[in-house]
């Protein structure tokens, strides 16, 4: 037998070897207290207890002599104390093993340290470790031939090897997942028709969390040949896409604002990213938007999609949107009250041709003939109304909505004016027939009444001195376009005089008039900017 090495005399009972043994149950009874990990506190509970089961073992070799006489009378080895000296020993190694990994790799490294390492590579260090430990006590304390047990231990493992194929190839399988990590235990994961949280991975499987609560259990190897997807990396925040059909009588713009709005009021739906709303399909009864939204706990994701679209009901309720049912309808119209709404729609545009200053010449039954070939005009945000240089015939007023009017001088584009409602433009177009002098441009989601020379050619032929209230208003509107104009270029200028005389001459050759109209007018004025 090999003379033993120091540690060993250390581990057999001696006082620093119960010292070392008390030293680590103390250690692992406050690593038990006070780690909040689980797993942690039922390992340090196993290696305290291991540590007694050491003392228990050390305590029957007090009474047992180490050696013993033959039948010649001469000492011999004790068969009884070897036995015992060599599992003590074994246990005590493991022990302490245990307590170092919990220590150095579970509670260093990993908790405060935040670097993660596989259980199931701490298991294979602990086992290798222990097996060496095993083989040194063996050697140092038998005289057993520990070539020969390597030997066997290597057919038997062949012989192992070749019984558990399957469990063997979800325990490598199962270190491969360790050592890449594609997930962490908490992770939600999905693959094929399957959802849930990573609730642990050992050696043969990895256990799974349904939403139902339900623990599942999936072999190793089967997971590692699945495409899976994993949810809470490489961070917690993730997309989540909700479809909402909404009737084609609803302008898109209108109903974007409203889905992202609502957006706001759910509190698990994050700022930033700030959600999405698209226009996805145009179907066969609905417009269908997809909404999308990202949020951080994914374990209540359907519980947040269920509040989103319960908060969609009441405001498309109090915003008056439809969501049309998946059916064909038949409508019959209710005559009496569609002629109600026809009227008062007509009474909406009348009050907004009554609020252009330059028509205030126009009688009532003129308004009313020009209400008649009035036109509602819808665009979106960004969209361009007329464009500067077109040749045009058409006057809008801006019924809701804003929009951008810019001129471009030199190759320079500047902004001149912003108009809302009740603003109007574009007269001189309709009056005199000239090219558009500035490009407008919606600046949000916008609705236009449009009224073109068509409609209003019979009333103004008709109206001779019309013509001239409104050439001063429109020379006035023209002059501060010219203005602005003159920032880009000084040599622009024009008076106001001037350029009455000149509009008017431009009506009355548009409109062909026959009659001389009667003197300019002094004092209108007008709101807005001349495109």
């Amino acid at each position: 037998m090999p003379e033993a090495p120091a540690f060993l005399d250390v581990l057999r009972g001696s006082g620093a070897g119960y010292g070392l043994a008390a030293a680590c149950v103390l250690g692992l009874l406050v690593l038990r207290g006070a780690s909040p990990d689980p797993q942690i506190r039922r390992r340090a509970l196993i290696a305290t207890w291991v540590f007694v089961l050491f003392a228990l073992l050390r305590l029957p070799l007090l009474a047992l002599s180490p050696t013993t006489g033959d039948l010649e009378g001469k000492a011999a080895a004790n068969p009884a104390y070897q036995v015992l000296d060599v599992i003590s020993l074994a246990v005590f190694a493991y022990a302490l093993i245990q307590a170092l990994l919990l220590f150095l790799v579970d509670e260093v490294l990993v908790r405060r340290f935040r670097i993660g390492i596989p259980r199931i590579l701490s298991d294979v260090a602990l086992i290798a470790i222990f097996l060496v430990a095993v083989m040194a006590i063996l050697y140092y304390q038998t005289d057993l031939d520990v070539t020969g047990i390597f030997t066997t231990a290597g057919v038997l493992s062949l012989v192992i090897g070749l019984a558990l194929q399957d469990t063997l190839g979800n325990v490598f399988a199962g270190l491969a997942l360790q050592t890449e990590r594609p997930f962490n235990v908490g992770d939600w994961i999905s693959f094929g028709t399957f959802e849930g949280m990573v609730a642990d991975v050992s050696w043969r499987s990895t256990q799974f969390r349904t939403r139902n609560g339900d623990l599942v259990t999936v072999p190793n190897s089967t997971l590692s040949k699945e495409t899976f997807v994993n949810h809470s990396a490489p961070t917690r925040v993730s997309g989540r896409l909700v479809e909402i059909g909404v009737g084609y009588q609803h302008a898109p713009a209108h109903v974007k604002r409203v889905l992202l709005a609502a957006c706001a009021e759910v509190p698990q739906i994050l700022e930033q990213p700030e959600p999405l709303v698209r226009l996805k399909t145009f179907g066969d009864f609905a417009i269908t938007y997809e909404v999308k939204y990202w949020i951080t706990d994914f374990a209540a994701m359907l519980d947040i999609d269920e509040s989103y679209r319960t908060l969609l009901w009441y405001v498309f309720r109090r915003e008056g949107i439809e969501i049309p049912f998946p059916i064909q309808v038949q409508y019959e119209p209710d005559v009496p009250k569609a002629g109600e709404e026809r009227e008062r729609a007509a009474e909406h545009v009348l009050e907004r041709l009554r609020g252009v200053e330059f028509l205030s010449a126009l009688n009532e039954d003129e308004l009313r003939r020009l209400c008649r070939g009035t036109q509602l005009h819808d665009y979106y945000t960004g969209e361009t109304v007329c464009r500067q240089g077109d040749d045009g015939d058409t006057f809008f007023i801006i019924d809701d909505g804003s929009v951008v009017v810019s001129v471009t001088k030199g190759g320079r584009q500047e902004e001149v004016a912003r108009l809302s409602s009740p603003a109007f433009f574009g007269e001189m177009a309709l009056l005199t027939g000239e090219q558009r002098t500035a490009t407008v441009r919606a600046a949000t989601s916008l609705r236009l009444l449009a009224v073109d020379r068509d409609a209003f050619r019979s009333i103004i032929v008709a109206n001779p001195d019309l013509a001239t209230s409104m050439s001063e208003i429109l020379a006035r509107r023209q002059v501060e376009l010219v203005a602005k104009h003159a920032a880009l270029d000084e040599s622009l200028a024009a008076s106001h005089e001037e350029t009455s005389r000149q509009i008017l001459a431009r009506i009355r050759g548009f409109f062909g008039f026959r009659t001389e109209p009667r003197p300019l007018a002094s004092g209108a004025r007008s709101a807005g900017a001349r495109p």
